[in-house]
């Protein structure tokens, strides 16, 4: 999986990310993600998707970062992702954003490889 961002960063061009789209190496997975041809798109893959969509800060927020946790009453039926405001003006697209004045470095994690915020922001983000 590759988010449009990560381009510059692996020494490719714009141009190289178009021909990728076309190629049939790679699927498009709305407008600024793709992912290798004939990959099953599970929850682990639904979950990096929606967080590499929002933009590089961004992690799993609310119900979804306790589902991702592996808390049983919640799930991932509807992602949510959140970032920091201002980090940038681009909407995603494969799910719900919201954006947060304040990140503590300490109020993120990495879960299974996919940003996540802490179970306990996740709650006090709920209660509030």
């Amino acid at each position: 999986m590759l988010a449009r961002f990560q381009v510059a960063g692996i020494g490719c061009t714009p141009l190289n990310w178009q021909r990728a789209k076309t190629n049939g190496r790679w699927e498009p997975w709305g407008p600024r993600i793709i992912l290798e041809a004939g990959l099953l798109r599970t929850d682990h893959r639904r979950a990096l998707a929606a967080v590499l969509d929002s933009s590089p800060a961004s992690m799993l927020h609310a119900e979804c970062a306790l589902a991702w946790a592996g808390m049983a009453t919640f799930d991932l039926r509807a992602l949510q992702v959140a970032r920091p405001r201002g980090v940038s003006g681009t909407r995603p697209a494969l799910s719900q954003l919201h954006e947060l004045r304040a990140v503590r470095a300490q109020d993120v994690i990495v879960v299974r490889g996919v940003p996540t915020e802490t179970p306990l922001r996740a709650i006090w983000a709920i209660a509030a």
